[in-house]
């Protein structure tokens, strides 16, 4: 379960916002049960949180600077084992900022 900065981030924070608390939202989406699911970074370290039964669940933590190195790279990308896990986990599109913030606003519900 997420506690503390996770879970406030993983309430609140719309995906285009800057870090809070330390982390950094990524994609919000939907899992094929239905359940909202957010990517998050925090630092050397990136997941998937999902709202079930109301509260977030970590469904995958990758720790490290797993990411691949290059010239440049986005300043929140999660790392791609949790972005592959996303694209997997995804029931259609990803939520686009007016259906992330409607989620939001009903406690993603």
């Amino acid at each position: 379960m997420a506690q503390a900065g996770l879970k406030r981030a993983l309430d609140t924070q719309l995906a285009s916002a800057t870090a809070g608390d330390g982390y950094t939202i990524g994609v919000s989406f939907r899992d094929r049960t239905g359940d909202y699911c957010r990517t998050f970074n925090a630092g050397r370290s990136s997941g998937i949180g999902c709202h079930h039964d109301g509260a977030w669940q970590i469904r995958q933590l990758v720790t490290g600077d797993s990411r691949t190195v290059t010239d440049y790279r986005q300043a929140a990308s999660a790392s791609p084992a949790t972005m592959e896990a996303a694209q997997e986990m995804m029931a259609g599109a990803p939520l686009d900022i007016a259906q992330e913030k409607d989620a939001r606003d009903k406690g993603w519900k």
